[in-house]
């Protein structure tokens, strides 16, 4: 049987790495833990679930990826708008805390354990 995450705890996932690592940012050399690329915070979220991700974490879109095919259940709108936002500030170069942030700023939520 396929196992089947909610999509809340790769939210849960970048929030902790937020935490944890908070002066990370897109920049920073993960390297030698993440397959040899650079570390973008939802693709390190999406390595820490063993998925095989078959993308460059940097080079991921959020907004267009198959969750359900990645074994998450189907997002809201406002879980995507939100990774989207974490996403594309650290891509703008902010750090994994202020990334977090600022996306709670645009879209205002708490990811509830399911």
């Amino acid at each position: 049987m396929e196992r089947i995450l909610p999509f809340t705890f790769l939210l849960m996932t970048v929030r902790d790495l937020s935490k944890r690592y908070p002066d990370r940012s897109t920049e920073s050399d993960f390297g030698d833990w993440l397959l040899d690329q650079l570390g973008d915070i939802v693709g390190v979220a999406l390595y820490r679930f063993e998925l095989g991700v078959p993308f460059a974490p940097n080079n991921s879109d959020v907004t267009s990826r198959d969750w359900a095919k990645l074994g998450f259940t189907q997002p809201s709108g406002l879980q995507v708008r939100w990774l989207d936002a974490v996403q594309q500030v650290t891509r703008a170069g902010a750090t994994w805390s202020e990334a977090v942030a600022r996306a709670d700023e645009l879209f205002p939520f708490v990811p509830l354990a399911a």
